[in-house]
């Protein structure tokens, strides 16, 4: 939902965008665009970056990044980031109602990969320091090392623009700070390290 508050920083003008940004407008927005730009040389390069990981140089599956998009989203609590559903990964037959089963994570219908993945994002996004050996274990044995290396950039640019959408006004979600709103998979998990 877009925000009715003013944003600390106008977006720049399209007519003023370099043309690494402009190729970026398709994939990311104007008004997001506009605001990265405002870095600079900075968005000439993060924005390519963002736009290969999200789009071009995909190596999970828009299945899985939507996942792990929408389990980061369940840690900060963002409605906006909640409420939408990437057609792509609908397409290749995710479930719209999925948020609702990544408490029940080993019960739930999800592959091992996707278990691992979305254990991992939840992991990294309410207490990082809990990511052990075991963790690394399973998504080793599930996947290689191109697409753990994408599923953590995944996870930390989702987390990270997130939050500075919401700080840049662009939406007008309640975000909550990740630990305050532990999911019980997390819980859970804690328990299991404790014994």
């Amino acid at each position: 939902m877009p925000s009715n508050r003013p944003m600390p920083i106008a977006p720049m003008p399209v007519a003023d965008l370099t043309p690494a940004m402009r190729a970026s407008l398709e994939h990311q927005g104007e008004t997001w665009v506009g605001i990265l730009g405002k870095a600079g040389p900075l968005a000439d390069l993060f924005l390519p970056y963002y736009t290969a990981l999200t789009e071009r140089e995909n190596v999970l599956g828009f299945k899985m990044t939507e996942l792990i998009r929408l389990a980061v989203a369940t840690t900060t609590g963002c409605e906006a980031c909640l409420e939408y559903r990437d057609p792509r990964a609908l397409k290749e037959g995710m479930d719209p109602n999925v948020v609702s089963l990544f408490d029940e994570l080993d019960q739930a219908d999800f592959t091992p990969r996707e278990r691992a993945a979305l254990r991992f994002a939840l992991m990294f996004c309410t207490n990082h320091h809990k990511v052990d050996e075991a963790l690394w274990d399973e998504l080793k044995g599930l996947f290689n090392d191109a697409e753990i290396m994408t599923l953590c950039l995944f996870v930390a640019t989702y987390l990270g623009t997130g939050r500075l959408a919401h700080t840049m006004r662009l939406i007008d979600a309640h975000c909550t700070v990740p630990g305050y709103r532990l999911s019980p998979v997390v819980e859970a998990k804690r328990a299991q390290n404790l014994r």
